[in-house]
């Protein structure tokens, strides 16, 4: 099984959490693990961001990295929890998304996606859009400014081996 490394970006003046993740936290930590194929140094859905803001963060440290990626723009269908109509993810070569926002508005529920995950039938996204990594990825005054985190200092993103 593939691993999450979870090391926290921190907005600027936060202090670090010591105490235990709640259950919401572990069961998206399981969830991402039983579906990544993207090693993530960096737990990105503790951001104060929305999905555009998020997924020009995530851009930015694949691109950084050399990870090939693709940023697409559309809409979500999760089929009987609802739609959103105007939202951001990432695509990974194989077919692999990469979106942490839409249980920001359609809610926790099981069979909205989360993390980095293959689609399930359930979920329908359909692209209208899609951007140029390099059109999208912040400058680090920038990313610091909507992370919290200076960009050198984040550890690289790694494409881990399916075992």
């Amino acid at each position: 099984m593939l691993h999450l490394l979870r090391n926290r970006l921190r907005r600027v003046g936060e202090p670090e959490r010591l105490d235990e993740p709640d259950e919401q936290e572990d069961r998206e930590a399981e969830q991402a693990e039983q579906a990544i194929p993207l090693v993530l140094d960096v737990s990105v859905w503790g951001l104060q961001l929305e999905c555009d803001g998020l997924t020009r963060v995530l851009s930015t440290l694949m691109t950084r990295d050399g990870i090939d990626h693709r940023v697409l723009v559309g809409e979500l269908e999760v089929i009987g929890i609802g739609t959103i109509p105007y939202h951001w993810w990432i695509e990974l070569p194989d077919g692999i998304l990469c979106d942490f926002r839409a249980r920001m508005w359609l809610g926790d529920h099981e069979d909205v996606p989360h993390g980095v995950f293959p689609p399930s039938t359930l979920q329908k996204y359909r692209a209208s859009e899609e951007w140029a990594p390099h059109s999208i990825g912040l400058i680090p005054p920038f990313f610091h400014a909507l992370t919290g985190a200076p960009l050198a200092g984040c550890p690289p993103l790694q494409v881990a081996a399916q075992h």
